[in-house]
């Protein structure tokens, strides 16, 4: 399957650069065919919380969830699929494109009300902050850290956007200790997304967290990537892997930098209640 999506990577990115360049993606029906295109694309190839929500909704369920790197929203029209009555799914998305991209997705998919975008970039601190458009890869923008604006030939196209702390929106809510899941997909700064929410994580010691983990795009951002590994087992918590084969697999700290495959990246997600998946799975 590796090898399937490094093959289809080649073709989408190259395909995404040359219609982006061109404008294309300007006309509403051809942005609204990219969109419905990579639906497909991550619920039938690469999304690997796609199989893990339809054999374990119950990790999902009883609480609040945060999507933190919502994009044009597959993920947050994922989990609200399996969100209890009752709660909300909140989406922070910080590029202009991909927000309106994410509204509508949330509008035509029925979810209005129960999914709250927000256009934001999540850190560890509150103002504002350049993110980085990366023209060839849409789910690939950045913050401006100093590091990665070293890293550049050339700035780019950059927008100006938000930042907020999760601590500090969760608080604006009132969300309290009802947050049942968090998803954190953020390009290489998912630590600074977790330093910003350690009382959220103190208050909701159930919540799983699930994140993407790319070591070079860390290190990119001028971060080191084994700060975020220590960050939760410092905490606690027992760390799993995360694909669309195997589901979640549990792994010691230290295998964690190994195991990275040939996409240079992996999915990790961490608990505090790793019993839980001892328990049979609720029927949807």
């Amino acid at each position: 399957m590796s090898g399937i999506l490094l093959n289809v990577h080649k073709v989408v990115l190259p395909l995404y650069s040359f219609t982006n360049r061109l404008g294309l993606l300007e006309l509403p029906w051809v942005d609204r065919l990219f969109v419905g295109s990579y639906f497909l694309y991550k619920d039938w190839m690469e999304d690997p919380f796609t199989p893990l929500v339809r054999r374990r909704p119950d990790l999902f369920s009883g609480g609040h969830i945060l999507d933190v790197g919502a994009n044009v929203g597959y993920t947050a029209c994922l989990f609200a699929s399996v969100l209890s009555p009752g709660f909300r799914l909140f989406a922070f998305e910080p590029e202009e494109r991909n927000f309106s991209r994410l509204r509508t997705s949330v509008a035509s998919r029925g979810f209005t009300g129960r999914i709250v975008p927000v256009r934001a970039a999540v850190g560890n601190t509150e103002g504002k902050a350049d993110l980085w458009l990366n023209p060839a890869h849409g789910a690939d923008h950045r913050l401006m850290t100093p590091s990665f604006g070293k890293e550049l030939e050339s700035r780019g196209d950059v927008q100006r956007v938000p930042v907020i702390r999760i601590d500090d929106y969760c608080a604006r809510e009132a969300l309290g200790s009802a947050i049942r899941f968090i998803k954190i997909d953020v390009q290489g700064v998912e630590e600074l997304v977790c330093r910003g929410m350690v009382e959220t994580l103190r208050q909701n010691p159930g919540a799983w967290i699930g994140l993407e983990y790319y070591p070079e795009g860390i290190k990119q951002m001028g971060l080191d990537p084994l700060n975020i590994l220590r960050f939760f087992e410092e905490k606690g918590y027992a760390a799993f892997s995360l694909t669309r084969r195997d589901g979640l697999r549990a792994v010691q700290y230290a295998q964690v930098p190994t195991i990275v495959g040939p996409k240079g990246y992996m999915d990790l997600a961490f608990s505090k209640s790793p019993h839980f998946l001892d328990r049979p799975p609720l029927k949807p």
